[in-house]
C-alpha cells in the first residue's frame, strides 16, 4: 500500500494504492464538489473516490464516489 498525491492544478489531496487499485481521497472543511476527483481519478484510472467535506452524505454512483460529512468522519477519531 502507499499514498501519494496529485501536483497538478485542481489535482485530488491523495492517491492511495492497494496493489493494482487506486482509491482518491480528497478533504475539506468548506463545502467541496467532487470535481478534483474526478479529474484525479481519470489520470491514475481509480476504483473510487472519497469526498469528506461540510457536505451531506451521498454517493455518485456514475463517479463511484462516497462524499462524508466530516462531523461523521471526526466521530471516528
Amino acid at each position: 500500500m502507499s499514498i501519494s498525491y496529485d501536483n497538478t492544478e485542481g489535482g485530488a489531496d491523495f492517491i492511495i494504492s492497494t496493489g493494482k487499485d487506486k482509491i482518491i481521497f480528497e478533504v475539506g472543511f468548506g463545502n467541496k464538489g467532487i470535481k478534483q476527483i474526478i479529474q484525479t481519478s481519470k489520470k491514475v484510472s481509480a476504483k473510487y473516490g472519497l469526498l469528506i467535506s461540510r457536505n451531506k452524505l451521498s454517493y455518485f454512483s456514475e463517479n463511484n464516489i462516497v462524499q462524508i460529512p466530516i462531523e461523521y468522519f471526526l466521530l471516528s477519531c
